[in-house]
């Protein structure tokens, strides 16, 4: 599979989660790197919840569930359900990445995402790409400041989760460097699997 996509969704209580958004980042992405890949003809023609139907179980689970796939060109490989359990996070960390480093796509191969190997399993890499924070190495972040949230307005990626919070008006996007770090009450890390409600948020001590 020369193209090698993932994509990560939340089920709970039955209910597959901002599957729209998901399959908007989905076209986009082969819209750039497949365009005349049969699996965005699929996507065209059906959209994504029926082409998932034809792997997933008549009755999705209750508990908080991972759906994960791979997919590229011409298709999704078989997708699988795993419960979801987020991690212990309790310190981040700034790491600077090189100029060039990009996470445009959601790939399968996360090596431009360093992560160094001084970390503590309850730490997390902030990613720095000149000079402004962008992610972690698994979320989107927002950091509290003079009452809003706010996030990077240029995040290594689009996440569906901060796409769907700034259509709610819950997170503002803004250029943030590690000065606002410095003066951020808090920091809030969510992806499609951790909604606000369910997120990490870590209290930053000055």
């Amino acid at each position: 599979m020369s193209v090698a996509l993932v994509e990560s969704i939340r089920i709970e209580r039955g209910q597959i989660h901002l599957l729209a958004l998901h399959e908007a980042r989905m076209r986009r992405s082969l819209g750039e790197l497949a365009p005349k890949g049969r699996l965005l003809a699929a996507l065209e023609q059906r959209g994504l919840s029926a082409l998932l139907e034809d792997y997933l179980p008549k009755y999705l689970p209750e508990h908080l569930t991972k759906l994960r796939f791979v997919y590229g060109a011409d298709r999704i490989e078989t997708p699988t359900l795993t419960p979801y359990q987020a991690r212990d996070i309790r310190q981040i960390r700034a790491v600077h990445l090189p100029d060039r480093a990009s996470y445009r796509h959601k790939w399968l191969d996360r090596s431009a995402l360093i992560r160094p190997a001084y970390l503590g399993q309850d730490e997390e890499p902030l990613y720095i790409l000149g000079g402004q924070i962008t992610d972690t190495s698994y979320t989107n972040v927002a950091l509290y400041i003079e009452g809003l949230w706010r996030t990077p307005e240029a995040p290594l990626l689009h996440g569906v989760m901060r796409a769907h919070l700034l259509e709610q008006g819950r997170i503002h996007p803004a250029p943030l460097t590690l000065d606002d770090l410095e003066r951020a009450e808090a920091i809030r890390l969510f992806n499609a699997m951790m909604p606000l409600e369910q997120c990490i948020e870590i209290n930053l001590p000055h």
